[in-house]
């Protein structure tokens, strides 16, 4: 038994001399494993040892304010401004002169070569 150990812990010296550096590592691995270990057994006990915090107690009486709520000052909205109307399903004429305007053939041209162009990169790679 102790020819063995000896055994061993010669075989570790020899291991030590011929490869410092990962020898140390492991080394080194180890004893933060075994730190991390402690550290997580340490937490872990005293977790459970720990108080709650204090809660707040519950409100047993009524408010009772003694002057009147004052509510903060917010934007002024404008006459002019309209919160809601009701939508038509088509334009006035003069709705359509005022918004819409005719595009010239120009503009469909080039439109139509920017479709056309993603179609054939959509499709280029279709067998």
């Amino acid at each position: 038994m102790i020819d063995f150990i000896s055994e061993k812990i010669n075989d570790f010296a020899e291991f030590v001399g011929s490869k410092k550096y990962v020898a140390l590592s492991i080394i080194i691995l180890i004893f933060l494993s075994l730190c991390a270990l402690i550290v997580f057994v340490v937490y872990l006990f005293s977790s459970g040892t720990k108080s709650l915090a204090p809660q707040a107690l519950p409100i047993t009486q009524d408010f009772e304010g003694d002057q009147p709520l004052l509510l903060p000052e917010g934007p002024e909205i404008s006459n002019s401004y309209v919160l809601s109307r009701q939508p038509n399903p088509f334009w006035t004429n003069k709705e359509e002169k005022l918004w819409f305007t005719t595009p010239d053939a120009e503009s469909l041209e080039d439109l139509k070569k920017a479709d056309d162009g993603m179609i054939n990169d959509i499709l280029g790679a279709a067998p």
